[in-house]
């Protein structure tokens, strides 16, 4: 396989499972890997590890598209003329099953992503908490507060919203594409079935559309909510009132891609009427 990249230009597109010397062995690291060699597929979310796929099924769909198909020659005495002349030049259209299919996909991707930052949320308000209460063991109306002591909090309370910014700035992006994807095909999905009459398919697609939208308004409201909580928090070192701004900023982040995407859900709901 080695001999026919470099004599024929055959395509290899490793993927790497686990940790290894990939990097360090000449032969292979001049090949373009289709995850980072830093994070191997054992070391990721189940997530993280459907994008890896993703992007596999992308690049070999990218290699395939560009081998040319040969040219059917038809004959002006071929009695399948139009029939030969159709298989040359017919693209893989998919259907609804297949739509319906990916739709799915995306959309469990786009779920577990959304769990990953509901958990983050979660784990920032326990962290919150926490340090609201070490800060009144403290008791701040001493006359005499241990500054040294507030101060190591503040600084724990800012690590804690940098690890939230962190996750949650990996997170969004993620979403936004898979989300999107998923719109797509709920979108393409209702055009084919309105086209095709199939009322039993927009009812489904409508059933699962309306509930996706219902989670959706509810998580924009507790997630303006939190936001509320981050901002109520009080100004303590110039490194939290940073983290602070910063955990604010990424969450409305947050609370944009949640309203963009349940305007998409509505539009849809909206065209299949």
């Amino acid at each position: 396989m080695l001999d026919k990249a470099n004599s024929e230009g055959a395509k290899i597109l490793p993927i790497i499972l686990s940790h290894c010397r990939f990097e360090e062995t000449e032969i292979l690291s001049k090949f373009q890997s289709v995850n980072d060699p830093n994070t191997p597929i054992i070391s990721l979310n189940i997530s993280e590890q459907e994008k890896v796929f993703l992007k596999l099924s992308r690049e070999v769909e990218k290699i395939l598209s560009k081998i040319e198909k040969p040219k059917q020659v038809v004959k002006d005495n071929d009695p399948l003329s139009h029939l030969n002349l159709l298989d040359s030049e017919m693209d893989n259209e998919p259907g609804v099953i297949e739509l319906i299919e990916e739709s799915t996909f995306f959309q469990e991707i786009t779920t577990s992503i959304v769990g990953d930052m509901s958990d983050a949320v979660t784990k920032l308000g326990e962290k919150i908490n926490i340090r609201t209460s070490e800060l009144n063991k403290l008791n701040l109306n001493n006359p005499t507060p241990n500054i040294k002591n507030i101060k190591k909090i503040a600084n724990k309370a800012s690590e804690d919203l940098e690890t939230y910014v962190k996750i949650m700035s990996t997170k969004i992006p993620d979403f936004e594409e898979f989300s999107s994807k998923s719109i797509n095909s709920y979108s393409e999905i209702t055009t084919q079935s309105k086209i095709n009459f199939d009322t039993e398919i927009i009812d489904i697609i409508n059933s699962q559309l309306g509930n996706l939208f219902k989670v959706t308004a509810s998580s924009i409201i507790q997630t303006k909510k939190f936001k509320e909580s981050i901002k109520s928090q009080p100004k303590m070192t110039t490194k939290f009132n940073r983290a602070k701004k910063r955990a604010v900023a990424i969450t409305s982040d947050w609370i944009s891609q949640l309203e963009r995407y349940q305007l998409s859900i509505s539009g849809i709901l909206s065209y299949s009427k």
